[in-house]
């Protein structure tokens, strides 16, 4: 089988599993643009912003904390919200969703074997049997 056809289906496999626990999915696919956002952009933003206003001489000499305090503490807040706050709260969600997995794909593999006899035994084709029945 050609790798990116095996991709496909194990991606395919993966998105029906997710679809199964839509809270969580709906947690994953909020949570991670939002921790990117916050940790990624904004600080970059803030970066600039004390930048340009240090290089345009927009700053009172001497008062750093008059100057970019909120500045400062909005690098702060958006480093310590999308790094630590939503990260773990993607993760969690991630962990949530992917747990059930294992078990759902070794019941539905034992549910497939026991359906096909008990002389069915559970060797290395049989495997390979139950891979191409459970639709990967």
């Amino acid at each position: 089988m050609e790798k990116s056809a095996l991709t496909k289906q194990t991606i395919r496999y993966f998105w029906r599993h997710a679809l199964k626990h839509k809270g969580y999915l709906a947690g994953v696919l909020l949570t991670v643009p939002f921790a990117v956002l916050f940790l990624a952009f904004m600080p970059s933003l803030i970066i600039a912003k004390i930048l340009q206003r240090i290089s345009t001489h927009g700053f009172v000499h001497g008062q750093l904390w008059q100057s970019f305090g909120l500045d400062l503490l909005g690098y702060a807040g958006s480093i310590f919200l999308g790094g630590i706050v939503l990260w773990r709260v993607a993760v969690y969600f991630e962990w949530k969703l992917e747990w059930p997995l294992p078990a759902t794909s070794t019941a539905r593999c034992l549910a497939t074997w026991w359906t096909s006899g008990l002389t069915f035994m559970p060797t290395v084709s049989a495997v390979l049997w139950c891979r191409k029945r459970t639709s990967w």
